[in-house]
């Protein structure tokens, strides 16, 4: 049977974005500071530098949307939406062969 790619699930992009905020709120600074920059892509912060958005109170929905956006999807709900649908490319998905 054909599964999609993990990095395909919510689930799994659920588990990015958490890893992602623990990395930003890591006391290893240059850890934090490869977390911030991820941050960037949100309009809100794009103009902040990472120390700025280490000291900002961000939620785990930021996160999300941090990988929502990362992925190409234009927020998170769209991200839940549609990614059901995706597969994994695996054109045979709903049959056992091409026949």
């Amino acid at each position: 049977m054909n599964k999609p790619h993990p990095s395909y699930s919510v689930n799994e992009c659920k588990i990015k974005a958490s890893k992602l905020l623990k990395a930003l709120r890591s006391d290893n600074i240059d850890t934090a500071k490869k977390a911030a920059q991820h941050f960037t892509i949100l309009p809100e912060f794009a103009d902040l530098t990472s120390e700025e958005i280490m000291q900002r109170d961000l939620k785990r929905k930021h996160a999300l949307v941090v990988i929502a956006l990362q992925k190409g999807f234009s927020s998170w709900a769209e991200l839940k939406m549609q990614l059901p649908f995706i597969k994994g490319g695996f054109l045979n998905h709903w049959f056992a062969s091409y026949a």
